[in-house]
């Protein structure tokens, strides 16, 4: 048995997302749900679909592995074939995981959101260059988010399962306790998942919360961060400066927050 707990967002994703994204083997991806319950009667594997709010989450199972996924992700046809081989192989690796990346409306694409939706609860370990498809990649997460993960079910029990993150202004969807430098997480590219933003979704609120709950994590400055003092850098011009401002302000003050506790002014 398989548990799946899926974080509800209310978000449906258009049929076309079902037929344009396929990987580098031409699998298809598909929404979630209804491609979970396709491969398990395919398999003949057991599964248990659970949707949740974030704060609905069980702390323990009685199955074999969990799984997390939001309401709006898309997964290969072959995603459950995958995680049953990998799990065969590394019988005792705490979880396995891909990268997460998101995807999104037609109208919306032009350079400055397709960046922002490239760090929307973004994780990439595997670069474009590199050629291996499974690593063990402990100490290489930066940030502890839940989606597209999968746990052995005894490591899950045993540190407590998942808790949402309450901060100040937020319920994240970080799990340090499962996710951490200690963690023994086996990533394999052939796990990679998508999630679909939707337009009405699109808006800087939505990446304001994310960026928020990535200062509150990362527990460092906007401008200490590489990758982030690029995307300034790179959108300095008048026409995009208070959108970087208002997303820089946010990460800073989860920053601040996650030191002191509590909610400034």
């Amino acid at each position: 048995m398989i548990d799946f707990f899926i974080i509800s967002n209310e978000t449906k994703v258009p049929n076309i997302y079902s037929t344009t994204n396929k990987d580098d083997r031409g699998i298809a991806y598909r929404p979630c749900i209804d491609s979970l319950y396709a491969q398990s009667k395919e398999l003949g594997v057991n599964i248990n679909i659970k949707i949740l709010e974030r704060t609905e989450v069980p702390t323990s199972t009685k199955s074999l592995l969990v799984g997390f996924l939001c309401e709006n992700s898309l997964i290969p046809d072959d995603y459950l074939a995958r995680i049953m081989s990998l799990n065969n192989l590394y019988r005792s690796a705490f979880g396995f995981v891909g990268n997460h990346s998101c995807v999104y409306n037609q109208s919306n694409q032009d350079a400055f959101n397709n960046d922002l939706a490239s760090m929307h609860h973004s994780r990439r370990i595997g670069n474009d260059w590199n050629k291996n498809t499974l690593m063990e990649i402990t100490n290489e997460i930066k940030q502890p988010l839940i989606y597209g993960c999968v746990f052995n079910g005894y490591y899950y029990n045993s540190n407590g399962g998942f808790k949402a993150s309450l901060t100040p202004r937020t319920i994240s969807l970080m799990s340090s306790n499962l996710i951490n430098d200690k963690t023994e997480l086996i990533w394999a590219k052939r796990l990679d998942i998508f999630e679909f933003i939707p337009t009405p979704d699109f808006h800087d609120n939505t990446f304001g919360q994310w960026f928020y709950d990535l200062g509150y994590f990362n527990k460092k400055k906007w401008e200490d961060d590489p990758d982030l003092l690029l995307f300034s850098l790179k959108y300095k011009d008048e026409q995009y400066k208070k959108r970087v401002k208002f997303f820089q302000w946010m990460y800073d003050t989860g920053c601040y927050e996650s030191f002191i506790g509590e909610k400034i002014g």
